[in-house]
């Protein structure tokens, strides 16, 4: 009884992630899951163990998927380069915090205790390449109202990493490599007849890059099922 116990045991998953499309779920409204389409990867930023936080360069989950959809997680981690070492999770390992990315979707920190058995669920919201135009609108609504733009530097430079919030958004958007965002503005708020609404675009640098801009941030005015262009904001970067 004990080599099938302890081979039970081996394969017992250290972690079970469910990640969504929270966009698409909102749109829908049908209290159904959206599990996101393409490929989910789980980067490792760090393990956490008893003798202090580790941190591996290059290193993801290698993880399976289930029927219903899941990611489930074993024991393997890989390293994204020749000759692709895998490594095996120790098990005093308390904590892993990973940096999760999929195409059409924002890349999100998450962090989850391994071996607990429980079903994480990752909400992942639209980044600048989502099908927006590929998902009907709930009955009444007129579509999304999107907000687009680019955060730059004082020299023209696009900015990574930069947190772009707007108070009537859905989320907050964090720049990739080109500066890039687009925000969802919510059906429910207070358009005019017109269909407009003023809003403010707000910018924080990245991390130690540099002081956040000077005044309130970029007054536009977003207009309902459609798309605005956001005038480029530059971030004077120290």
């Amino acid at each position: 009884m004990s080599a099938p116990i302890a081979e039970l045991r081996r394969h017992r998953p250290l972690g079970i992630f469910d990640v969504r499309d929270h966009y698409r779920e909102q749109e829908r409204g049908d209290g159904l899951a959206a599990t996101v389409r393409g490929r989910v990867r789980f980067a490792v930023v760090s393990v956490v163990t008893p003798g202090g936080p580790l941190r591996p360069v290059g290193w993801y989950l290698v993880t399976r998927p289930s029927l219903s959809g899941l990611a489930v997680f074993l024991e393997d981690m890989v390293e994204d380069r020749p000759p692709r070492v895998v490594h095996r999770l120790s098990p005093s390992a308390t904590g892993v915090e990973l940096r999760v990315s999929c195409p059409w979707f924002q890349t999100t920190d998450f962090a989850f205790r391994p071996g607990t058995g429980q079903r994480e669920q990752i909400d992942l919201e639209p980044a600048v390449d989502y099908p927006f135009a590929g998902i009907p609108p709930r009955a009444g609504a007129a579509g999304p109202a999107l907000l687009r733009g680019t955060v730059r530097d004082d020299s023209g430079g696009p900015v990574a990493g930069a947190v772009v919030e707007v108070t009537e958004g859905r989320y907050r958007y964090r720049t990739g490599g080109d500066g890039s965002w687009v925000i969802v503005l919510a059906d429910e708020l207070p358009w005019t007849a017109a269909g407009r609404l003023p809003v403010r675009v707000r910018v924080n640098p990245p991390p130690g890059r540099g002081p956040a801009p000077a005044g309130p941030g970029v007054a536009v005015t977003a207009r309902r099922g459609a798309t605005v262009s956001v005038p480029e904001i530059r971030l004077r970067m120290s």
